[in-house]
């Protein structure tokens, strides 16, 4: 998905990246999704996942699904907390574009100073989430809190509270104006086309793949019948 992903990074944190952002509330990732989620062969993530085990940042059989390893978890940890810490910074003081952010960010994070962390930190008066909901202060790969939109049921009603920064789904919920802290009604799914019906609380029904459901962060409310 994300071009920047390789850029003025190492490749162990880039992989970090990917396979945290790519297992949050899944635990896993699978080869293939990751290599999409880098733009890279599948060849090259079986390869570089292969050296990450050897260094027991990750688990999981060569062709099977990757997990963090609970070392891999904490390093990975420090690179998103840096990252987000970088997209709160840029999206509150800059005059950059939401995709910008992203991107930018990436780069800026690429610090090693525990000093700097904490003085930004404290500059930014310890944010709790950035523009996409995410975790800034102690990011986890589960959240009992929430589950994926594509794990709801029809008849259910969630509120929305943080997706995948990517530039692809920055740009779908400009475009659908879709904000935070939604409340949503899962109406159907459409098995033939793999796509979930939602309801807003304004009337506006909303069709999402299943795609990208995966990418969309929900806690779970009381059922709500549909008539």
């Amino acid at each position: 998905m994300e071009g920047e992903y390789f850029e003025m990074r190492t490749i162990e944190d880039t992989y970090l990246r990917a396979i945290f952002e790519g297992s949050y509330l899944k635990g896993g990732i699978a080869n293939k999704q990751l290599s999409e989620l880098l733009k890279v062969t599948p060849a090259s993530t079986t390869e570089f996942t292969q050296k990450l085990r050897e260094r027991g940042l990750v688990k999981g059989k060569k062709y099977g699904k990757v997990f963090l390893s609970e070392k891999g978890q904490q390093k990975a940890q420090q690179i998103m907390q840096k990252f987000r810490l970088c997209e709160v910074l840029l999206e509150r003081h800059f005059d950059l574009s939401l995709s910008e952010v992203v991107q930018q960010a990436w780069l800026l994070a690429d610090f090693s100073s525990e000093m700097l962390l904490q003085e930004i930190n404290y500059k930014l008066g310890k944010p709790e989430k950035t523009f996409s909901g995410s975790e800034v202060q102690n990011p986890e790969i589960f959240n009992s809190n929430l589950d994926l939109l594509s794990n709801t049921k029809a008849g259910k009603v969630v509120t929305l509270r943080e997706y995948y920064g990517s530039e692809n789904m920055i740009h779908y919920f400009s475009e659908l104006n879709l904000a935070l802290n939604t409340k949503l009604t899962v109406e159907n799914y459409d098995h033939d086309f793999n796509v979930f019906m939602l309801l807003t609380p304004k009337g506006k029904h909303i069709m999402v793949s299943k795609e990208i459901a995966n990418f969309i962060y929900v806690e779970p409310q009381q059922s709500k019948t549909i008539s």
